[in-house]
């Protein structure tokens, strides 16, 4: 029993890994964090360019900044949690903070409609068995 449920949550971390390498990769080719500057008639704008690239780690590949942001998670282990910045500059700590809950509260009001109407219409098929409704 323990060898399957070994084997279980070993395969869990590999599709796990796997499938956030995938997406942290596929976001970071798919987006230009840079293509804002780079059409803007701005004075500085090569200055800006260079400091949004060292600050965003932008000259690093992709591959490579995913095992440094894994690096901030994975020290999360021992309470140095750690997810980035974004584009902004603010913390993505902070940033989760605040959607959280507006996130919560939509999951929470969705469902409440999908059990509502699914039992309504499940109700009325029920009454209406060999009808075409």
């Amino acid at each position: 029993m323990f060898s399957f449920i070994a084997r279980r949550l070993s395969v869990l971390l590999v599709i796990l890994l796997g499938s956030s390498f995938g997406t942290y990769c596929l976001a970071a080719v798919s987006a230009d964090p840079l293509d804002a500057l780079r059409t803007s008639s701005a004075k500085n704008k090569a200055a800006l360019i260079a400091q949004l690239t060292r600050e965003l780690d932008l000259d690093t590949p992709p591959p490579l900044r995913y095992f440094k942001w894994l690096q901030g998670v994975i020290a999360g282990l021992w309470g140095k949690f750690d997810l980035g910045k974004s584009r902004s500059g603010q913390s993505v700590q902070e940033l989760l903070g605040t959607a959280i809950p507006t996130t919560l509260r939509l999951v929470a009001a969705a469902t409440l409609f999908a059990i509502i109407v699914g039992i309504t219409i499940g109700v009325i098929t029920a009454l209406r068995q060999y009808s075409r409704f």
